[in-house]
């Protein structure tokens, strides 16, 4: 049957005698009637229907003030259904109203488009009135609904002519915008300059049956800034199977993005310092290798000098039956020279750098990144890499990269020590004695044998069968470089302890 008008606007039912029958009806059943015009956007509600709703006795109202006096966990589906009455279809809905007006219990709200001639403006009318709140038909809505309300996620519906009908607290805290001030508004609002289309187009990937989840792009925030979102959007359908708008759920991933973004430039900062510290391992190496290198050298022009005064002599004999050896001494001698070559040339690909002097560095710091290197290794061994975070703040006089190519030598040595032991374990220590900082480096290993401990610290000394014997003695020298020491003990729990020092950063 067609829904009466307002009885406070402009009534158009004929007749005095079927207003007077209306009004008591609306007194007998509490029933509230009300009138949307959506070219002024005003509502206006009968004295009941103003009653239900807490509004003021004319109860004439904007759309968004209608709303605010439901419940905020029913207004995406009073929103929804005043929608569906304008595109011409019944609409039905159980809601709560908001505040302490709660008391009446909950309320339908029905609504139809009214038949007008052609060419007059087009308005909704309704009613309003209680329904039991305990209904079974609208519990799992009322659940659904307070979830959107509570949900941290933007959840948001829109028409199919994208104009924004229901925005939830989450959207609110995301986007920056009350639901007052943009429902109603086109949801191009949010869009990013140069994406405006973006929005159009899910709607139509939507209507080809396309499953739109997880989908991530950009959005607007009221202030300006842009966001990183994902999107999940789902059609919204009629009880005729046509699509009337849109749902989407958009969770805000900005501060993920920028995790990652901060995650990959560590990774890279990581790498560098990886590469630093294997060209002050390979700078530190060359220092302790020229020794023995230059006696390698020594010997290619010893050969050469012999070879050469061996084809001198037989020169001087003059004998022709000496030529084939004459020439065997001199290719030996050129063989020679090409080896001599060859070593000084793996001399020099070997690159400098400058040395810097020691200045003031967090020994925390130091242990964090030396730690964060090691940690790759150690992982896929199966040992397990604890530091003890230093809780003095010191900082000492280092050369950082020298400092960090210590502890990953020796964080390296017990790792590989503890190859086929049950427990394996690494525990990164610090201790801040007079003016000095004690670091120390313990693993469960199985411990050092007597007759290695006393020479461990001498170059090409190994306990490994593949070690060249000189990290160790690299690290020694860089310690006293730093007029520190380094020594070893044994692990009262079973294993090694490495330990070295450091000066204190002189106070200022």
């Amino acid at each position: 049957m067609a829904i009466p008008p307002s009885t406070t606007a402009d009534p158009v039912l004929p007749g005095h005698a079927l207003q007077q029958y209306w009004r008591l009806a609306e007194t007998a059943c509490n029933i509230g009637t009300w009138r949307w015009d959506p070219e002024t956007d005003a509502f206006a509600c009968s004295t009941p229907a103003a009653a239900l709703l807490g509004l003021p006795g004319t109860g004439a109202v904007t759309r968004e003030q209608f709303l605010a006096r439901f419940d905020p966990a029913d207004r995406d589906a009073v929103a929804l259904a005043i929608g569906a009455a304008l595109a011409g279809r019944d609409a039905t809905v159980d809601a709560m109203p908001a505040g302490p007006d709660g008391h009446v219990g909950q309320l339908r709200l029905v609504g139809s488009i009214a038949p007008v001639a052609a060419g007059q403006p087009r308005h909704v009318l309704g009613l309003l009135f209680p329904t039991p709140r305990g209904d079974a038909h609208n519990a799992p809505n009322r659940l659904l609904r307070a979830i959107v309300a509570s949900s941290d996620d933007a959840i948001i519906s829109k028409t199919v002519g994208g104009i924004i009908t229901s925005w939830n607290p989450g959207a609110e805290r995301i986007f920056g915008y009350a639901a007052e001030e943009i429902i109603g508004q086109p949801i191009a609002i949010l869009a990013v300059p140069g994406l405006e289309n973006e929005m159009p187009s899910i709607l139509d990937r939507l209507r080809a049956g396309e499953k739109i989840d997880h989908y991530e792009t950009t959005r607007i925030h009221k202030n300006g800034s842009v966001l990183h979102i994902s999107l999940t959007v789902s059609p919204i359908y009629d009880d005729a199977g046509r699509m009337i708008g849109a749902s989407k759920v958009a969770r805000d991933i900005t501060a993920a993005r920028a995790a990652e973004v901060a995650l990959r430039d560590a990774e890279k900062r990581l790498w560098e310092q990886h590469q630093e510290l294997v060209h002050v391992a390979r700078l530190s190496e060359l220092g302790q290798m020229a020794a023995t290198l230059g006696h390698e050298v020594n010997q290619p022009l010893t050969a050469i000098g012999n070879y050469l005064r061996a084809g001198q002599r037989l020169l001087a004999a003059d004998d022709p039956a000496n030529r084939p050896k004459i020439e065997e001494a001199i290719r030996r001698a050129a063989d020679q020279a090409l080896r001599a070559g060859e070593i000084i040339r793996r001399l020099r690909t070997l690159a400098r750098r400058g040395e810097s002097d020691p200045r003031p560095e967090p020994i925390a710091v130091i242990i964090e990144e030396a730690t964060s290197l090691a940690e790759i290794e150690a992982r896929q061994r199966g040992v397990h890499v604890q530091v003890e975070p230093d809780q003095s703040g010191q900082q000492v006089m280092a050369d950082r990269v020298q400092i960090q190519q210590v502890l990953l030598n020796l964080i390296r040595n017990a790792v590989e020590a503890m190859d086929g032991q049950t427990q394996r374990e690494v525990l990164v220590t610090t201790a801040v004695l007079a003016d000095t900082v004690e670091v120390s480096v313990a693993d469960t290993g199985p411990g050092l044998p007597a007759q290695v401990r006393d020479k461990l610290f001498q170059p090409f000394v190994t306990t490994k069968s593949s070690g060249m014997g000189i990290g160790l003695s690299i690290c020694q020298k860089i310690i006293q470089s730093h007029d520190g020491r380094l020594w070893v003990e044994a692990n009262p729990g079973g294993g090694t302890i490495f330990k070295f020092t450091l000066r204190l950063t002189p106070p200022t």
